[in-house]
């Protein structure tokens, strides 16, 4: 092997290598995110965390569902001392309705 084979070899190489780096630079700046695309994610991201902040934890919630129940069972026994009341209004209404 001679020097000139020996340095046409190292060359072939050489270009070999830079159009692998070429290939995988261009690979890599087609996935790779701007500093703009970042910042965009960051903000929301904390948008996101700002708005969980302010989310009931699972006690507050399971708290105000023990306090609907309460309520529901207390308009069910409105509603029930309610409905004679109302009978008793409507037939008074019908008895000055019909007897003037």
């Amino acid at each position: 092997m001679t020097l000139d084979q020996l340095q046409f070899g190292l060359q072939e190489m050489q270009t070999g290598v830079m159009l692998v780096i070429g290939i995988y630079t261009w690979v890599i700046g087609r996935y790779s995110a701007t500093a703009k695309e970042v910042m965009e994610l960051q903000l929301r991201i904390l948008s996101l965390e700002e708005k969980i902040r302010h989310l009931p934890d699972i006690n507050v919630v399971q708290e105000l569902a023990g306090d609907m129940k309460s309520m529901q069972s207390q308009l069910q026994a409105l509603r029930d001392s309610i409905t004679p009341l109302t009978r008793s209004v409507d037939r008074v209404n019908d008895y000055l309705l019909n007897h003037k």
